[in-house]
């Protein structure tokens, strides 16, 4: 065992040695340079590379640093000496300086205790010029209490606390309520109070205290819990006015199901605004931070011990602070801050930590609280899209927000829809990016076996909205006369729910996944199943897209497109008042250049000749459906949304019509 180890420091001195860039008097030259070899493959740095980037000094390791960044003070900084990041250049080096105590011989025959202590004092020389660059500073390393957590707590506070820290991984996430229910058909949430353990928090917080004033139905309580059970994952998260309460929260690793701070993020702005945030707790069941919390953070060095009923609070920035922040909940609280709030603006200013109700002794369970306070007097949002741009870097931008690439009144959603409908109306507009399909619906189920659609009636809440349509026709046959035709495709890559019916089309649930025919091409296909789209008795008149949930389209209908012409979302609703916008319009092309308006844009296009059949008119409404928000009795967030759009008809003698 013992030969075991000497070879193992002997081979890591070596290492260390090879990567010195200044040869040393037994030291051998470089060999001449060849040819450059292939550009290294990106690697995504470990939690251990980004702590050295940022300067932090890790307990137990070697500060020896190979790689892209030198660690400095504060920030990173590149590395002055390393080689020219070119086509062909691999990663730069860093060379390193060397006590002349810590040598080959000095290290074999050491304990591992002993040479990890010793390899713990060779310094990273960030100049790259070697012995040259004159005598090295000695080191003095910082004694931590929690070694194993510390440094990592550390770099979290300072990615929140500071946005100049480069390094940071945890990006703002857009993940929202609609995107988990759909890809994990989330549970009704559950109205209860919360739980005695957080009692005192309520009162002296100022939260919505239904201790003292309980309401008079249970299932009208603010606070809401969501349970979900999942091969993939599980939660039990409660949410309420300014804080979230996770009882329990497990992740499949290594799977595409969303993290843990994601999940956070979507329940809460399922209801309240992110900027509302200002508690995190978490009833403490994983092994690790329990460990941390009962077996480090109570000891007699602390002068406690478990399970000490008193509140025990770690401040800003001291060991304590950065160790708990360093255990996997203190990540997940950390990580939350990250991705909801923008850099600098929020920070925990503090975290408390006592034993819950639940259990006795050495059973009972930690609580821990995560306070999040404002950095500024003016913190900024959050942004709320993210728009690829060239060069592979990624810009936030909102759809509807005017800039100097966007400067109409509704931005790039105005821009867009007016270019969707120069396609359609003149044929000689350049850069139609849609083209016309043959796609039949043979063709698409040789692919995907499915069945042919059902002849199907029209449901009521379809046949009251045909009020206005050339195209209501049969609508009130029994179904075995109707010429409606229900098709539910749901596949892994297509979903594609609704009714095709005698010059009319409704969409009522759609996705599409890269690589599957786009929605304007399937739409196409399954109409001319049964009805020929180039006849005058069956050409297209009607798009209909029902129980819309697609969160830009509704977020820009009910928050900027009501309030830009003096309408109230909540005031058309109960009577379902349709809004009509004529061609032409500012707010016809926004209308047009949503993702839903596109989609329609685009079914015309690829099923009829350009200039030939323009969209005339657009009509929106509220009613009553799975919206985009939760449907909380009479919460307008609750509400749908429905938008038809009107397709000009051709008459006899039309080229290309029979």
């Amino acid at each position: 065992m013992r030969d075991g180890i000497k070879k193992r420091v002997r081979n890591a001195w070596e290492r260390v040695r090879r990567r010195s860039s200044t040869p040393g008097p037994e030291q051998t030259p470089p060999p001449p340079q060849t040819a450059p070899s292939a550009p290294h493959p990106a690697r995504r740095p470990s939690g251990a590379a980004l702590a050295l980037a940022a300067g932090l000094k890790i307990p137990g390791t070697t500060s020896v640093w190979s790689g892209k960044f030198a660690p400095g003070t504060g920030t990173q900084q590149r590395a002055t000496g390393a080689q020219p990041q070119g086509a062909g250049a691999g990663p730069p080096t860093i060379s390193v300086k060397l006590p002349q105590t810590a040598t080959l011989q000095s290290m074999v025959g050491l304990t591992p205790t002993q040479a990890t202590t010793l390899a713990g004092h060779i310094q990273i020389d960030p100049t790259g010029t070697g012995p040259a660059s004159g005598p090295t500073p000695p080191i003095v390393p910082r004694q931590q209490k929690y070694p194993s957590f510390q440094w990592k707590g550390e770099l979290r506070r300072r990615w929140i606390d500071d946005p100049a820290v480069d390094g940071c991984t945890i990006d703002h996430t857009y993940l929202d309520y609609v995107e988990l229910d759909r890809n994990y058909t989330l549970q009704y949430p559950i109205r209860r109070n919360l739980t005695e353990d957080f009692r005192d928090t309520v009162q002296h917080e100022g939260l919505v205290n239904e201790f003292d004033n309980p309401p008079a139905d249970p299932n009208n309580s603010v606070y809401q819990t969501h349970i979900r059970r999942h091969q993939l994952m599980n939660f039990d998260i409660t949410t309420g006015p300014g804080i979230i309460v996770v009882n329990g929260i497990w992740r499949e690793p290594y799977s595409q199901a969303p993290w843990g701070y994601e999940i956070l993020l979507a329940l809460y702005e399922r209801d309240y605004d992110i900027m509302t945030l200002r508690f995190i707790f978490m009833n403490v069941t994983s092994g690790e931070t329990l460990d941390f919390v009962r077996d480090h953070v109570y000891t007699p060095i602390n002068n406690l011990r478990w399970p000490d009923p008193d509140y025990v609070e770690f401040a800003h920035g001291t060991q304590d602070y950065d160790a708990c922040l360093g255990s996997k909940l203190g990540k997940l609280a950390a990580c939350t801050v990250l991705a909801g709030f923008v850099r600098g603006t929020h920070q925990i200013s503090r975290i408390l930590c006592w034993p819950s109700s639940v259990g006795s002794g050495n059973d009972t369970m930690p609580i821990l609280r995560f306070d999040i306070v404002e950095q500024g007097p003016n913190p900024r949002r959050r942004p709320t899209r993210r728009v690829a741009q060239a060069g592979g870097q990624a810009n936030i931008q909102i759809p509807w927000e005017v800039s100097m690439q966007y400067p109409m009144h509704f931005g790039k959603l105005q821009s867009d829809g007016l270019r969707y409908r120069e396609w359609i109306e003149d044929p000689s507009a350049p850069g139609c990016i849609v083209q016309p399909t043959d796609l039949t619906f043979d063709a698409f189920i040789t692919t995907r076996p499915l069945k042919g659609p059902a002849r199907a009636r029209l449901p009521e809440t379809y046949r009251s909205q045909l009020h206005g349509m050339s195209a209501a026709q049969g609508h009130d046959l029994p179904t075995y006369k109707s010429p409606y035709r229900y098709f539910n495709i749901s596949l892994p890559d297509i979903v594609w729910i609704g009714y095709i019916g005698p010059g009319v089309i409704f969409m009522r649930n759609l996705l599409r996944r890269s690589h599957a025919p786009h929605i304007s091409a399937v739409s196409h296909a399954f109409y001319n199943r049964n009805f020929d789209h180039m006849t005058h008795k069956y050409q297209l008149r009607h798009l209909m897209f029902t129980d819309i949930n697609e969160i830009w389209t509704w977020r820009f209908c009910r928050e900027i497109l009501y309030p830009d012409n003096g309408w109230a979302w909540d005031d058309d609703a109960p009577q379902g008042v349709r809004r009509k916008f004529n061609r032409g319009g500012r707010n016809f092309d926004a209308l047009l250049g949503t993702s839903i308006g596109k989609i329609a844009a685009a079914t015309v296009l690829s099923m009829y000749p350009r200039g030939v059949k323009p969209i005339t008119a657009i009509y929106i409404w509220p009613t009553n459906g799975v919206g985009p928000g939760p449907v909380m009795g009479p919460s307008p967030r609750g509400l749908s949304l429905t938008m038809r759009f009107d397709i000009q008809q051709v008459g006899p003698g039309t080229p290309g019509f029979t």
